[in-house]
């Protein structure tokens, strides 16, 4: 991963396993969009804790409402684009019942992460986190993502009729 002062070609470099940052944006809009990206999804990935936690809903339900509801949307909309279409004043409805129930825990090792953490489940590279993971598994999983996300790019990019020639490099699987 890079730093505000990663070198455009380290990031153009990428290894295929990289996919994710050598989609999304063209190295000098990098450093700004990784951290646009990485609020977003901490943001939601700490309600979807709250949600499991508090017995909202289940992991396995959460988890495909996600990959079922919200994300194959994200490709068609951003987040404003989402408000408007919705309506403003239906959204902050909604947000009126909603925002009393989100956990403002400002410190993450003692909101709903805090037995994880303390079992020492950090997640794949320990085997354990929300689910139990092997060797096999966890590459298992790395590679169906790799291989969606360059799935969703080909369509991106054959729809923007635009390429670059580190996107054709990861293509030819270098």
């Amino acid at each position: 991963m890079d730093g505000l002062r990663t070198l455009p070609v380290t990031i153009t470099g990428a290894a295929p396993s990289d996919t994710a940052a050598v989609l999304a944006f063209e190295a000098e809009h990098f450093p700004r969009w990784l951290h646009t990206y990485e609020r977003a999804v901490s943001c939601e990935a700490w309600d979807d804790l709250v949600l499991a936690r508090d017995g909202v809903a289940s992991l396995e339900d959460i988890e495909a409402t996600v990959k079922l509801a919200l994300g194959p949307r994200l490709p068609a909309m951003g987040p404003f684009e989402y408000l408007d279409l919705s309506g403003l004043d239906l959204i902050a409805t909604v947000a009126g019942t909603v925002y009393p129930h989100l956990d403002c825990t400002r410190d993450a090792t003692s909101g709903p992460l805090a037995e994880h953490l303390a079992q020492g489940w950090l997640g794949m590279k320990t085997g354990r986190g929300f689910h139990h993971w092997t060797g096999e598994s966890a590459a298992q999983f790395t590679r169906q993502r790799d291989q969606e996300l360059i799935r969703r790019h080909k369509i991106r990019r054959e729809q923007d009729g635009r390429a670059t020639s580190a996107e054709d490099r990861l293509d030819e699987g270098q």
